[in-house]
């Protein structure tokens, strides 16, 4: 009697882990998971120093915690468009709450004039974290999958069988887009119809002869710097194209140009 009691309480276990964590599984679209909004350039007083800094907000607006890092950023001068400052690489992920918000605040060099408007532009990396219930699963394993074997041999729990949303959110203090054309000329169409002709050079020749013509250069800092821009302007295409095409597929009229 004990026995079955027993058995009884851990399928009541197993089947409200599994019912919750399916139903926590997804959390509606990705891409709306973290908004970066008020980019603002201010300053702040260090002792003696006025140092000019750029600010903005990360909003984590999923029912889930979120780890994200910033492993791109650039601010130039507005009318010159020289770089004052940038930085790309792998950053140490920073955790956020669910429905919470941070504040990130840079400090620009000391060269920078307080006299120029400046342009900043960033990529941020975001990745989900595992539901306390897949964890609190992980734990009872053995018997969770010895259990649910004997009810569906082809059943595979969902800390092993899911995986974590996550994403890359690309934001300016002016238009994406117009960022890119006035740091670098990069324009969705180009970058467009040259992942085109690099599908279609994939398909028709060897893999690494097309490696081989797209990094062959020797990789300079400014070879350095454009590619880490394309990659998040790629990133940030990739994210906005679809919108773009269904906005227009719907009869709606397009989006206006970019002013200049």
């Amino acid at each position: 009697m004990k026995r079955l009691i027993l058995i009884f309480a851990l399928l009541l276990i197993v089947g409200l882990i599994i019912g919750l964590a399916a139903a926590l599984r997804r959390d509606g679209p990705g891409n709306d998971r973290l908004v970066i909004s008020q980019i603002t350039l201010a300053s702040r007083t260090n002792g003696a120093v006025v140092n000019q800094t750029v600010s903005f907000t990360i909003s984590n607006q999923s029912p889930r915690g979120l780890h994200f890092s910033i492993p791109w950023f650039e601010c130039r001068g507005k009318s010159s468009f020289t770089l004052v400052t940038n930085a790309y690489g792998q950053y140490s992920p920073v955790r956020l709450p669910a429905r919470e918000v941070a504040t990130s605040t840079m400090d620009l060099p000391a060269s920078a004039g307080s006299n120029e408007g400046y342009l900043f532009c960033c990529m941020v990396h975001w990745q989900e974290e595992e539901p306390i219930l897949w964890r609190v699963g992980r734990k009872l394993e053995p018997w969770v999958s010895r259990t649910l074997f004997v009810i569906n041999t082809q059943w595979l729990p969902p800390w092993e069988s899911g995986t974590l949303a996550s994403g890359w959110t690309v934001a300016s203090n002016v238009d994406v887009e117009e960022y890119f054309r006035l740091a670098y000329g990069f324009t969705r169409s180009e970058l467009l119809e040259e992942r085109a002709r690099n599908e279609m050079a994939r398909m028709n020749t060897d893999r690494s002869i097309v490696v081989q013509k797209r990094y062959g250069l020797d990789s300079t800092d400014d070879t350095k710097l454009k590619l880490e821009a394309r990659s998040a302007f790629a990133a940030f295409c990739a994210k906005t194209t679809n919108v773009a095409e269904n906005i227009r597929s719907s009869g709606s009229p397009p989006p206006p140009a970019p002013h200049k």
